[in-house]
């Protein structure tokens, strides 16, 4: 750099994106094991850099609701998604009311998966189903 320039240099802020849903299995499926894999698997989706090397960090950004809600209905052992909610956290661990779309605040922002334990999905039983059914009489 040269002398006649005055250089700043900042850490990026990490924002949050949270999931919040509820989640049938297809049948058969150990609810338990499945809720946390699928919990795992969001994360990796949301912050693929962490997990696989040679991947870019993008800074600013979006993430669509409408993206997540497809690639949870997309893993093999989900039935359907219902209920979908999504939040940022921002820098300052302002968290949003549920979002369409989720925007980086800043241009040195980067979204990043809340922890796996903090996306908050619900299993809907077997049990459930069978009543939803029998009370349409379908």
């Amino acid at each position: 750099v040269s002398s006649f320039v005055c250089l700043h240099v900042h850490n990026p802020i990490f924002e949050s994106i949270q999931a919040d849903f509820k989640v049938k299995f297809f049948p058969g499926i150990d609810e338990a094991f499945y809720t946390d894999l699928l919990r795992k698997e969001l994360v990796q989706f949301l912050s693929p850099w962490a997990f696989e090397e040679g991947k870019d960090i993008s800074f600013g950004g979006k993430i669509y609701k409408s993206s997540l809600i497809d690639f949870v209905e997309e893993r093999a052992y989900v039935d359907y998604v219902t209920d979908f909610k999504l939040f940022h956290i921002d820098g300052d661990n302002n968290r949003s009311n549920d979002r369409d779309e989720v925007a980086a605040s800043t241009a040195m922002s980067i979204l990043v998966s809340a922890a796996a334990e903090e996306h908050r999905v619900v299993s809907i039983p077997q049990s459930e189903m069978t009543v939803q059914r029998a009370a349409c009489n379908c």
